[in-house]
């Protein structure tokens, strides 16, 4: 397995501490169940009788949870078990409070965020009828990351925890923690054999029976239970995840104390490191206290509790089952690489657990620990003697006011706490340091219970001035001055008001002298102040940058009180039916823009919360799964395909949703940094769902290559175009280079994605301009651009923009044929090898809830016309098939394929695809070679024949080369050439097809004298002879276009070669997998 986790325990007790008394489990566990008294038994107790001991194997993620042990008020694995037995039955209320009533064991006790792949409960419970089912019900009352894999009937004496012969463990460590100290740590670390060998020689050092006293807390070296017997100690196969190598450490032993294995694992890194010998180990076992580091807990996860005694006595028995687990092993093994494995790697990648924790092993002595009192221990004791000590000090008001503070900061802590051992000594400090201090400062800085407790004051003393205290702050605070409410004078207000309003030429000082003096006469809240301000902000956002960003940040700088003030005003209208007007998000952005405020701080004040957002999006993407899933059957009966809406996000629940309103503000202001912080916080597949979003983003984006378009928008001088003109406060960064495309542009346009379609005016634009920069690229003299070798090319990022923003944005259209060619030109400029990768990507990775509900309304329409294409209708199912292939041709394609293999309707098909785009023709090239690489047998089940699919889409391939002369051949030649390399020999089928049709040249297998002297004579005896030719009537063009394509494509040797060497191939490789009969057909051919 890979990382296991430390099992520790939550304070004290060990998982199997050494047994000392033989009891015989067996015999007390019938004891339990005996009648008492005159042999009566009440209906509870026969109850209790018909339970059975059941052991139950479960496995779990231990991140997010404090420990295996139920803790009261902490988060749990047996707190999450107690419920889900709670709801299935297996516990009533007493048995929930006291788990022991129904003898409820674990066999390890593992602490916080350790995790166990195989861990083993035992408890009783009623007999089972069905242990499956059982274990379904208690799964589906579990949180995801804790898995129940199975139950079994045990004896009644079994106790998991007692009846545990010995726990396997494997701690997962990144393999740069064993790179020397005079080294640099870095990922790219691999060990090697020699490191393992050596490695390997000092964990052996920890084998047998030790007293491990050095490696847990709280033990004393005579503790009996400190002795641990070590079985195996050894490094397992190193991987890699993330780019990060990671070796697993494999441990095996009786039971483990608190944190002993991760004290070992660290102490051998600390050897391996060179920050300490291996006398360190033998030092461990004597009886002082050595200083050792503890390794992190993330890696360490229990692998198995083995109970090989219990499977030797009862396993064979006949009744009982041994507790052995393989029939589980995949769902155990699935569990471990679905939560753990990427819990561990990330953990590793993202926090830099063992990097850091490196960091701190050098600090580590390994030397013998001084016993010393604990008070002594104490920086303030020391301190204190410091000050007693030295009379100058002594002396010095400034030293004893800066201790008195700290003793004042101290006491305010122990207001919140509980630790009344530590109060005692606290108020033994105070009392000491009133030497120094005297009691007058004591009682300036300190509390009045807390100088009384350390007998400073007296009772009587203390009471009289914590009375005259509060009475002076009554006093201070809370008496009135004036009679009206407020407080303050309305006509202080509305001086504020007029001030505020006007739009003058006054300094910033001016303003802020004026508002000083308003408040100072009226006595104003600063903070209403501040209010009245932000409203007549939100009334003119235009003159930000003039006025009010100056005047706010030289009169409030502090972001906490701006943030509580605009939050507040959010907060108003979560409760209500109101919608928080647009202008109050404007000049949140504002405030966002010019950093006034943090994100952080106003996001927490917005409705709705994360898991409102999250449940929206999910119900969107469950919607689309069902229609997938609809869609996905091979037939479905007339009226049952229901009608399903493409996106149906209710308009109240964008009304209410603050976060979605300061996005719009972010994107209608033009404040990028802004728009893409809040874009990072939600997710992009339905948020552009909402039409004022989108179209706010849509309109970002226009202003933004506005510069850039019109210098290659390909119009002529006289016509300018109609200039883009947007009312923004503020102006999104212009793009006047290709490359600063990169910085907001394209990112959005990746994130509007299908969406684009509610702009065609746009997505033109930005067709175009993939298609400059394209060019731009292009050497002279090549017809197509090749990938650069710089990964920060712009070039990736234009692919990026076909693959997510205009293919979809093109599935979107209805009829789209003008935007089909235009995309074409774009993807002309590309190898055929990245074309098909944007195509597959387009028609196979289909994840966007809208383009699912496309999907599918597309894919009725395919089926309702496909399947009725005959010979008679060609002409006209060519028109329907062409407008359908304009938005979604690899759906179309793929079916009508199909139907060719199923109804063999190749002519008809063939026929039917006259009316294709460019782009569509491309991409039917794509989906044959997609049908022909299909992982389908190419023969036929009984290994006779050629299979019948691969004949019919040979005869497709072919027929459509020789039809339609603007589909490219190369990428079919170079799929063949690649097969051929393979050994595939069958697809010399496909280039046979294609030459005949295209050539006229038709292979004839046996050909009587009588057809071969007919050739001879003119053009209808050799057509009544039916024999050599195929008689076209003018093949030359065709045969043309094939000699053109294997010349430019360079293939004609590498063909002639391969097929040369399939004579070979066929007699050896083919008679492996066919009939003999068959490998002879193919090797005369």
């Amino acid at each position: 397995m890979a990382e296991l986790k430390e099992n520790t325990v939550n304070s004290q007790a060990d998982e199997n501490p050494p047994k000392k008394v033989k009891v015989d489990l067996e015999d007390l566990a019938k004891t339990e169940d005996l009648p008492k008294g005159d042999g009566g038994l009440s209906e509870e107790k026969k109850l209790r009788i018909k339970k059975k001991k059941h052991c139950m194997l479960i496995g779990y993620l231990g991140k997010g949870y404090y420990g295996m042990q139920v803790n009261k008020g902490l988060p749990t694995i047996e707190g999450e078990l107690f419920k889900a037995f709670k709801t299935v039955g297996v516990m009533d209320e007493d048995s929930y409070e006291t788990p022991q009533k129904i003898q409820f064991q674990r066999a390890a006790r593992t602490d916080k965020g350790v995790s166990a792949v195989k861990q083993v409960l035992s408890f009783k419970m009623e007999a089972l009828e069905d242990e499956k089912e059982f274990v379904n019900k208690v799964c589906e009352n579990l949180p995801n990351q804790i898995k129940v894999f199975g139950i079994k009937r045990v004896t009644g004496g079994f106790n998991s925890k007692l009846s545990c012969d010995y726990r396997s463990y494997t701690y997962i460590a990144p393999s740069f923690a064993f790179t020397p100290v005079d080294k640099e740590v870095t990922d790219s670390f691999r060990i090697t054999s020699e490191i393992v060998n050596e490695v390997n020689e000092v964990l052996a050092l920890f084998k047998g029976t030790h007293r491990f006293h050095n490696f847990t807390a709280r033990r004393k070296p005579t503790d009996p239970s400190c002795r641990r017997f070590i079985m195996e100690f050894k490094c397992g196969e190193p991987f890699v995840r993330e780019g990060i190598e990671f070796i697993p450490i494999h441990i095996k032993g009786q039971s483990f104390m608190l944190h002993q294995i991760r004290k070992m694992i660290g102490t051998v890194i600390a050897i391996m490191r060179g920050l300490a010998s291996k006398e360190v180990i033998d030092k461990a076992w004597l009886q002082s206290r050595i200083d050792i580091p503890i390794a992190p807990a993330l890696g360490l996860v229990l692998e198995e509790p083995h109970y090989d005694k219990y499977n030797t006595r009862y396993g064979s028995d006949g009744t009982h089952e041994p507790l052995i687990w393989d029939n589980y092993q995949d769902e155990i093994k699935g569990f471990f690489n679905e939560w753990i494995v990427p819990t561990v790697v990330r953990g590793e990648v993202e926090d830099k657990s063992m990097f850091n924790w490196l960091s701190t092993l050098i600090i580590h002595s390994f030397d013998v620990r001084e016993e010393v009192d604990s008070t002594a221990k104490s920086p303030y004791f020391k301190a204190l003697r410091n000050l007693e000590e030295d009379e100058e000090i002594k002396k010095d008001p400034d030293i004893v006011s800066s201790f008195t503070d700290a003793l004042s900061i101290v006491d305010g802590n122990f207001g919140i706490s509980n630790c009344l051992g530590s109060k005692e000594k606290f108020f033994q400090l105070v009392k000491e340091f009133e030497k120094v201090a005297g009691e007058a400062l004591l009682k300036e800085r300190l509390d009045f219970e807390t100088l009384e407790n350390s007998g400073v004051l007296k009772t009587k003393g203390s009471r009289i001035l914590s009375a005259k205290h509060i009475k002076l702050r009554t006093k201070l605070y809370f008496k009135q001055h004036k009679f009206n409410l407020l407080r303050e004078e309305t006509e202080g207000f509305a001086k504020l008001i007029t001030d505020v309003s006007e739009n003058e030429n006054h300094s910033i000082q001016e303003k802020l002298q004026a508002l000083g003096s308003l408040i100072g006469c009226f006595n104003l809240d600063p903070n209403r102040v501040l209010d009245l301000i932000l409203e007549a902000f939100e009334m003119h956002p235009e003159l930000h940058s003039t006025n009010f960003i100056p005047l706010i940040k030289s009169f409030m700088p502090d972001s906490r009180v701006l943030s509580e003030i605009m939050g507040f005003k959010f907060s108003s209208f979560h409760e209500s039916d109101d919608v928080a007007p647009s202008s109050l998000f404007v000049i949140v952005v504002l405030l966002l823009e010019h950093k006034l405020i943090k994100l952080e701080d106003i996001y927490s004040w917005l409705s709705p919360d994360e898991a409102a957002l999250s449940e929206y999006a999910d119900e969107e993407m469950q919607k689309a799964k069902k229609v997938l899933c609809k869609m996905n059957k091979l037939s479905m009966k007339e009226g049952e395909e229901g009608e399903e809406p493409l996106l149906t996000l209710e308009d109240t629940f964008y009304g209410s949703n603050q976060k979605l309103g300061l996005l719009e503000a972010a994107l209608v202001v033009g404040s990028w940094s802004v728009a893409c912080a809040l874009l990072n916080k939600v997710s992009t597949d339905w948020v552009m769902s909402f039409s004022p979003i989108c179209n706010a983003a849509l309109n970002f984006v226009h202003a933004s290559i506005e510069p850039i378009y019109r210098i290659h928008s390909a119009l002529p001088e006289r016509l300018t175009g109609k200039q883009f003109k947007r009312p923004l406060v503020l102006s999104p960064p212009p793009a006047t280079t290709f490359d600063q495309l990169k910085t907001c542009a394209f990112p959005l346009l990746k994130m509007i994605g299908p969406y684009g379609f509610k702009d065609p005016i746009l997505l033109q634009k930005t067709i175009r301009l993939s298609k400059a920069i394209l060019q731009e690229e292009l050497p002279s003299g090549r017809k197509h651009v090749e990938p650069p070798s710089d990964t920060n090319s712009i070039y990736y990022d234009v692919l990026e923009i076909i693959e997510e923003y205009v293919l979809p944005s093109l599935a979107m259209l209805e009829s789209p044929c003008a935007f089909s060619e235009e995309i074409w030109g774009l993807m002309k400029l590309l190898p055929y090898n990245i074309r098909f990768g944007r195509y597959s990507a387009w028609k196979n990775n289909i994840s966007h809830p809208l383009l699912i509900h496309r999907k599918a309304e597309q894919f009725k329409k395919v089926k309702r016309y496909a399947k009725i294409i005959n010979k008679d209708n060609v002409k006209y199912m060519g028109r329907v098939l062409g407008k359908l292939s304009h938005s979604s041709p690899g759906l179309l394609f793929d079916y009508v394929i199909y139907q060719a293999q199923v109804f063999e309707l190749i002519t008809p098909v063939v026929d039917s695809l006259k009316f294709l785009t460019s782009l569509s023709q491309d991409i039917l090239v794509y989906c044959l070679i997609e049908a022909l690489a299909a992982d389908k047998d190419p023969f036929s089940e009984d290994g006779k024949s050629i299979g019948r699919w691969l004949k019919a889409v040979t005869a497709m391939v072919a027929q459509i080369f020789a039809k339609y002369k603007s589909i490219e051949i190369e990428p079919m030649l170079h799929f063949v050439k690649n097969q051929l390399k393979a050994k595939k020999s069958v697809f010399l089928l496909v280039l046979k097809e294609i030459v005949q049709k295209m050539s006229g040249v038709e292979q004839g297998d046996e050909i009587s004298t009588v057809q071969l002297e007919a050739m001879a004579g003119g053009e209808l005896l050799r057509s009544e002879a039916a024999g050599f030719f195929n008689q076209q009537r003018n093949p030359r063009k065709t045969a043309q276009r094939l000699k053109d394509a294997l010349v430019e494509s360079k293939l004609i040797v590498p063909l002639c070669s391969l097929i040369a060497q399939q004579l070979k191939i066929t007699v050896y490789r083919e008679t492996l997998h066919v009939e003999a009969k068959l490998v002879q057909a193919l090797y005369d051919q």
